[in-house]
């Protein structure tokens, strides 16, 4: 019988907490970007403006994972964690409090620092709990992110027609992952770090992990032209009402949930490449098909595992 103190339960717990935090990532994420039309109409903003909002999302992950091996060289991620978990929850849910259009791009800043660094150290956990578990359980951890972002994206989709309010929506959204967050962190791994504070400095990447980090660059264009703008997409290109744009990103993250919690199983069976290659195929297939297909509800969402 295993007691209180036996590795392997605490490795459990760890590996469910971790299930919960990539969850949490992925609900936050779609709890943002349903609302994108919300925020557009909130702010008066045009197309212009509200991707340069978008930009200073993606520019504050930017600094932050600059930063992220030195943070998680000195700190664990169970103490990382909680820190940004509460500031992603205080920007995300406060998205449509203020009037000014200064203020969304401070909000969607810090929404975009916190969230890189959370996002990198849950990897990192996650890193450390296959080596300790000996078991292939990445995919399965980041199709939690993506379940979460399923489940995120329905929960509007249920309760628009409610007449549950956006601001409403979010704030009550983002006390409920920040809850979860919380709750999780005490069954994180407690010691362990990514790598000795002295060699945390900045490494620029060539040759062959250049290449992959080009591909994985492409790849994130094409899946953050998903996340940031189908529901906007569906909402005003197709005239899809609140419910249905909603749906549309929920399906893309119940596919790409499927391909992730999938995603082990085929590892082990297929080769590297040939899996690239039918992944990046099946996903160029799917955002031309979603875009060729005029009505709202025949818009397909496929994505490759990543």
């Amino acid at each position: 019988m295993p007691t209180p103190n036996d590795p392997s339960r605490t490795l459990r717990a760890a590996i469910h907490a971790l299930r919960a935090q990539f969850f949490v990532a992925g609900a936050l994420f779609a709890t943002w970007g349903v609302h994108v039309p919300s925020i557009k109409a909130h702010y008066a903003l045009g197309e212009q403006s509200l991707a340069i909002a978008m930009l200073a999302a993606g520019a504050g992950s930017v600094v932050a994972l600059l930063q992220a091996g030195r943070v998680l060289a000195r700190h664990a991620p169970r103490t990382v964690v909680p820190f940004m978990a509460l500031v992603c929850v205080a920007a995300v849910g406060s998205l449509l409090l203020p009037s000014r259009y200064g203020a969304l791009l401070a909000l969607m800043l810090a929404y975009g620092m916190a969230a890189a660094l959370f996002d990198v150290a849950i990897n990192d956990e996650a890193t450390a709990i296959e080596r300790l578990s000996g078991r292939h359980l990445m995919s399965g951890f980041h199709g939690m992110f993506s379940l979460g972002g399923m489940v995120g994206a329905a929960a509007w989709s249920a309760l628009a027609p409610a007449g549950v309010t956006p601001t409403q929506h979010l704030l009550g959204a983002t006390a409920v992952l920040g809850a979860l967050a919380l709750a999780a962190t005490p069954f994180m791994l407690r010691q362990h770090r990514s790598a000795p504070a002295g060699g945390a400095g900045l490494s620029l990447p060539r040759g062959p992990l250049l290449l992959l980090g080009v591909m994985a660059g492409l790849g994130l264009v094409g899946e953050g032209a998903m996340y940031d703008w189908s529901v906007l997409y569906l909402r005003q290109e197709l005239g899809a009402p609140t419910s249905i744009a909603s749906m549309g990103y929920a399906s893309f993250s119940g596919a790409m949930a499927a391909g992730r919690f999938g995603g082990d199983w085929v590892r082990a069976r297929v080769r590297p490449a040939p899996l690239l290659r039918a992944s990046g195929v099946l996903a160029a297939l799917g955002m031309v098909l979603a875009l060729a297909v005029p009505h709202p509800m025949g818009s397909p969402r496929f994505q490759c595992n990543k």
